[in-house]
């Protein structure tokens, strides 16, 4: 979907140990939204268990990227 331009949209989702549920809403994102798009996964701390699914879809899902908060809540 990546033309190199400008996403119209980002999605932020925020997670906190959600391997069971991330690849299902990344991929409904992905089949869902018609425009070009970011997705932006924020997390708390290194050892979230949603990180290690999120870095396993990334190659098919160029248009996620991994945040972490270092602001705090």
């Amino acid at each position: 979907m990546s033309t190199g331009s400008a996403p119209e949209v980002t999605f932020v989702l925020p997670v906190f140990n959600e391997p069971d549920a991330i690849e299902g809403t990344l991929r409904s994102l992905q089949e869902l939204v018609e425009v070009e798009h970011s997705v932006l996964v924020v997390y708390d701390f290194d050892e979230d268990t949603t990180l290690p699914v999120v870095r396993e879809l990334q190659p098919q899902m160029p248009e996620v990227q991994l945040l972490r908060n270092d602001l705090g809540r």
